[in-house]
């Protein structure tokens, strides 16, 4: 019985595992992709994080290493930091431009 949980268990941290580095490909595809506009960068920007997030925190769990989820935690504020600098340059591209396609992104630079 104990090691019918064992599997079950490994199985499960097995699909959280694969499900992060399906979510972190995701945000790498929608960063390659073609496209104009800021907000979809960003989002993919966190996507990309939110992968890595996952899998540090999978794989401290996998080997029972608090060191993953210190690095978690470090790229949540990595991230949050990121997230707070890309909005305040939307929001100043959004006030020159009245739009946040990024084709003038240009005109901004000092």
């Amino acid at each position: 019985m104990n090691s019918l949980n064992l599997l079950v268990d490994l199985t499960f941290v097995q699909f959280l595992f694969f499900l992060s580095v399906f979510i972190l490909f995701c945000g790498l595809f929608g960063l390659i992709w073609p496209k104009y506009n800021w907000v979809l960068y960003l989002f993919n920007f966190e996507l990309c994080y939110l992968g890595i997030i996952f899998s540090l925190t999978v794989g401290s769990y996998i080997f029972n290493y608090s060191s993953g989820l210190i690095f978690a935690f470090l790229f949540l504020v990595v991230a949050a930091a990121e997230t707070a600098i890309g909005l305040s340059i939307l929001i100043v591209n959004f006030r020159f431009n009245k739009t946040i396609n990024c084709v003038r992104y240009n005109e901004l630079w000092g």
